[in-house]
């Protein structure tokens, strides 16, 4: 265990203000930012005011309340007040999206020290600054590989997560415009026009 954190401090590596790889650090790789906010959710539109009479009667009124209530039982939809903002969809907590690449720098560094050793083995006559360089070899293209691979772990959890989130927005949108359809037919079936 000592020869492998000998390795990893020969190497260059360090886990704490920045990866550094045989003397070439990450300062060239910007980290990304959490990714932009989703556009916001399509507004559900308030109910459709009936145009039966020119002032609201207590019998509009009503029917107007049972046919919401129907549209929400019939499609799970429950639009916001009117004058409410719209219900964001909840966004998905990000996971694991930082320290990726570090971390795969650190497990394949970790990874290569232990192959180094391993062939250290096979070579016990070599001379010990040839056995200290292919270590250090060993050591840096263990790192290099291993935050390659963080990297592409970290994108393809953003793709996946983006995925998911537009996903449920389709899926509002149709119950909206389902509970929408739902309302009109049920007032259009008392004889309001709902336009």
């Amino acid at each position: 265990m000592r020869r492998i954190l000998t390795c990893l401090a020969v190497s260059g590596l360090t886990l704490g203000g920045g990866l550094t790889l045989g003397g070439v650090g990450t300062a060239g790789y910007a980290q990304t930012a959490a990714p932009a906010p989703a556009p916001p959710a399509v507004a559900a539109p308030a109910p459709a005011p009936a145009s039966a009479a020119p002032a609201k009667t207590p019998q509009q009124a009503k029917d107007e309340s049972e046919c919401q209530m129907a549209a929400t039982q019939a499609t799970g939809y429950i639009p916001p007040a009117p004058g409410a903002a719209p219900a964001q969809p909840a966004q998905a907590a990000p996971q694991g999206h930082h320290g990726q690449r570090l971390g795969g720098a650190a497990r394949g560094a970790a990874a290569g020290a232990v192959v180094a050793e391993v062939q250290d083995n096979n070579y016990p006559n070599a001379p010990g600054e040839v056995k200290d360089e292919y270590r250090e070899n060993q050591v840096q293209t263990g790192a290099a590989v291993g935050m390659m691979a963080g990297g592409a772990r970290k994108r393809q959890d953003r793709r996946q997560s983006m995925a998911a989130q537009q996903q449920a927005q389709a899926q509002a949108a149709q119950k909206q415009q389902a509970w929408t359809q739902t309302y009109k037919g049920c007032l259009t079936q008392r004889g309001y026009k709902v336009g």
